[in-house]
């Protein structure tokens, strides 16, 4: 309990007693009731009237023969301590009574109460309670001058309790954010009688800070107008919602992040949406049609091989655009486009922090290709010690991004395509069997331009309309010796080469008609003709120029002739030119033929 002539601000007493949770109460030297918790209002609500005051006959002992007055004189004179057990309320409840004498600087007296339920603290001084609160308290005055400190102060604040004349003198000794013009509006309303409650940051002795919630009250039993300083360290409180605004600002690139991914796949589905049907009439090619058909609707693993430029992508979105999963992505990543150390955090994400330059979360392309497909274009330029990993999600359909802890699970179809003998990358150690044999479980060769000749006429016209849009150019006709120059030309660049070439002609060319004259083509490649580097070519009449319809009726003219004149079915010019029956009828029709 507290000592007698304890120069302990009775506030402090009173703003502790508030928190107890059974009866307390402050009373002073004329019985007045200066303060009660709520515990001890109850008590007098069932008491009956106490008008303000506390009936001095609870300090006493039925046998005490004492005037009750007389005891609370003495009592008050000599600082007597009272311990001892009453009854009080209704139905009377035994307590355990604790009272103790007060005097204050500006030597009023008071003296507290304590009812407990059952005797216990007995010797424990008030003071000691009131530094074992998790609050730091001090008592200042209107200008901020520190006049109390409590234990906890020195403890949180790191002062030297045997030194307290090192502690901190004013509230700007410790207030990181002290600024003197909002105190002035604070002491406004502290002599209003007003409290004011706001949130800083204390100054430790060794410079770190300490975020605070801090509540100053009046000291209504002050005469010299002392105020009350409560401050709740909120370190842990300002650490989680520190971590909640980390995780709201995670959330936040996250659904930034995703947007753009989703953008970036509504993009592709689009694309896919107008994806180039693959053209071909060449009978060889219709192997590899039937093949892709085959396979389409499964969930198998397949790898493309061919040389560069035969179209092998656009087998895969054929593969893709003929599953069940054709409503979902298409991711393609290009493994030769990628520098090696970059082709992992494509693949599998990464989280923030994962390496310098990761400011935020990504999400690789397998997470975005989930419930779709992931195209891995170019698979033999895949590192080494990259191609376990891909072995493991070929196996586990599981990975981990940078950085991160948690697996993450995929539903992804892998389509996988090389130019290179892989076999031979197997032998020299750069590429893994394992994951050439999980790779391959359904191989697709996509053979070159040179060994489908029938489908250079089709592909130059698909390509001449391409380029007549794109180059605002009006060509309808071809020179016979521009189909002869190609039909002996290898193609060493396949299909891409005759794109590029096709541009480059219709660039140079003029009128209507595409001439030999402008066509470039490599010479090195041209097969042997008369002359020693190229074939040599005469100028054709203008009467030999084809028109576009003209050449459509000879080629499926052509087609019939193979087929022997069936149209429908297996083995009909339909299946080999790739269309539907019905429309080949009345495009036969069109142009005359029966």
């Amino acid at each position: 309990m507290i000592a007698a002539h304890s120069l302990l601000p009775p506030y402090l007493i009173s703003n502790w007693l508030a928190a107890l949770p059974f009866p307390a109460l402050v009373v002073g030297s004329d019985h007045r009731v200066l303060f009660a918790n709520a515990h001890m209002n109850a008590l007098f609500d069932e008491l009956g009237p106490q008008n303000g005051y506390f009936d001095p006959q609870y300090l006493l002992d039925k046998s005490d023969e004492r005037q009750p007055t007389q005891k609370v004189n003495n009592f008050l004179q000599s600082g007597e301590y009272v311990a001892k057990n009453i009854q009080i309320g209704f139905p009377p409840r035994n307590f355990f009574l604790r009272a103790t004498r007060v005097v204050t600087e500006e030597d009023q007296e008071y003296f507290c109460c304590v009812l407990t339920p059952q005797k216990f603290l007995d010797d424990v001084d008030y003071s000691e309670l009131l530094d074992t609160v998790s609050s730091l308290v001090m008592q200042m005055d209107i200008d901020g001058n520190i006049h109390y400190l409590n234990e906890r102060v020195f403890e949180k604040l790191g002062y030297d309790l045997s030194q307290p004349e090192l502690a901190v003198r004013h509230i700007r000794d410790i207030d990181r954010h002290y600024d003197e013009s909002a105190w002035s509006e604070r002491r406004q309303e502290l002599r209003e009688g007003r409290g004011v409650s706001y949130f800083t940051q204390f100054s430790r002795r060794d410079g770190s800070l300490m975020p605070v919630e801090v509540n100053v009250i009046p000291d209504r039993f002050s005469i010299s107008r002392r105020f009350t300083l409560t401050a709740q360290d909120i370190t842990e409180q300002k650490a989680v919602e520190d971590r909640l605004r980390e995780a709201l600002l995670q959330v936040k690139e996250l659904s930034r992040e995703y947007q753009r991914e989703n953008r970036q796949l509504k993009q592709t589905i689009r694309q896919q949406g107008h994806a180039k049907e693959i053209i071909s009439v060449d009978p060889g090619y219709q192997k590899v049609l039937r093949k892709v058909e085959q396979v389409a609707p499964t969930q198998t693993t397949v790898l493309i091989t061919g040389e560069t430029g035969t179209g092998k992508e656009l087998v895969a979105g054929r593969i893709h655009a003929l599953s069940y999963r054709a409503d979902k992505p298409l991711i393609t990543v290009d493994c030769s486009a990628l520098p090696p150390d970059l082709i992992e955090s494509e693949l599998f994400g990464y989280r923030k922090g994962a390496f310098t330059g990761a400011s935020e979360h990504k999400i690789g392309r397998f997470q975005a290709a989930d419930g779709g497909t992931i195209f891995l274009d170019e698979i033999g330029e895949m590192p080494l010690g990259l191609q376990t990993r891909l072995l493991r999600v070929l196996q586990e359909r599981t990975f981990t991004p940078l950085g991160g802890t948690r697996p993450i699970s995929v539903d992804v179809r892998v389509i996988a395509a090389t130019n290179r003998d892989l076999r031979a990358e197997i032998d020299k150690g750069t590429f893994r069997q394992d994951l050439f044999f999980r790779l391959s479980v359904f191989p697709i060769h996509n053979p070159p331009l040179r060994e489908r000749p029938a489908d250079i006429g089709p592909l130059l016209w698909h390509f001449i309309q391409k380029f007549n849009v794109r180059l605002n150019r009006k060509v309808t006709k071809v020179e016979p010796a521009v189909m002869d120059l190609l039909s002996s030309y290898p193609f060493p660049g396949n299909i891409r080469e005759l794109e590029n070439l096709t541009e480059r002609a219709l660039i140079v060319s003029s009128g209507d008609t595409l001439r030999q004259a402008d066509i470039r083509l490599e010479v090195g490649a041209l097969k042997a003709g008369p002359g020693p580097e190229q074939p040599v070519w005469q100028q054709p009449s203008q009467e030999e120029l084809l028109t576009l319809e003209e050449h459509q009726r000879q080629y499926i003219a052509y087609v019939l002739e193979l087929t022997g004149g069936k149209v429908s079915g297996k083995g009909g010019a339909a299946g080999i030119l790739g269309m539907n029956a019905q429309t080949l009828f009345g495009r036969m029709r069109k142009l005359g033929l029966r």
